[in-house]
């Protein structure tokens, strides 16, 4: 991805990104623009949980671009649950960091997220592993813009994910264990 330059994205069925093709996801992005690599890496939830953080394609000196990258610990098999996984760590990044905020367009399952070629990067190594993911996604569903909590239809689409976890109404889907 920073050396050659590889895009990623969801690991699709067939050849072609839409939605009914996704099959599964395992690595989460952010796009940061106006956020330098070392800002970026500053950020708790990045220092602590990203994989590796690097400058896009688009990213200028006058303007810098990060994206950041994290590995989950298992995959996401409903593009409902990455929908919601996108959508709430972008909600974590405006709240948390108002000057890094994550670029509200970057939320679809199927996101297709190019490389660059010798990208300037910082690698973390980390891996964000479900409880926190979970904890990110229940903030996001608390704060009233992911969601009614007391709906069930809020929760359709975390049927298959959660299945084998724990469901609270008062809590939001929960994720099931490693």
């Amino acid at each position: 991805i920073t050396g050659d330059g590889y895009a990623f994205c969801a690991v699709l069925k067939h050849p072609w990104r839409k939605e009914g093709n996704f099959e599964s996801l395992q690595v989460l992005a952010t796009d940061n623009d106006g956020a330098s690599l070392e800002t970026l890496a500053a950020i708790p939830l990045v220092e602590d949980h990203a994989a590796f953080a690097y400058e896009t394609p688009s990213s200028t000196l006058e303007y810098p671009k990060g994206r950041t990258v994290f590995v989950l610990d298992s995959p996401i098999t409903d593009p409902g649950i990455a929908r919601l996984a996108y959508r709430a760590l972008i909600w974590h990044f405006s709240n948390g960091a108002p000057d890094e905020a994550a670029d509200q367009a970057c939320k679809d399952p199927v996101r297709f997220f190019y490389g660059r070629h010798q990208a300037p990067h910082q690698f973390l190594g980390n891996v964000l592993y479900r409880d926190t993911l979970q904890e990110i996604i229940e903030g996001y569903l608390r704060s009233g813009i992911g969601g009614n909590l007391s709906s069930p239809s809020a929760h359709t689409r975390t049927a298959e994910y959660a299945r084998t976890g724990d469901y609270d109404p008062h809590r939001g889907p929960q994720l099931s264990p490693a």
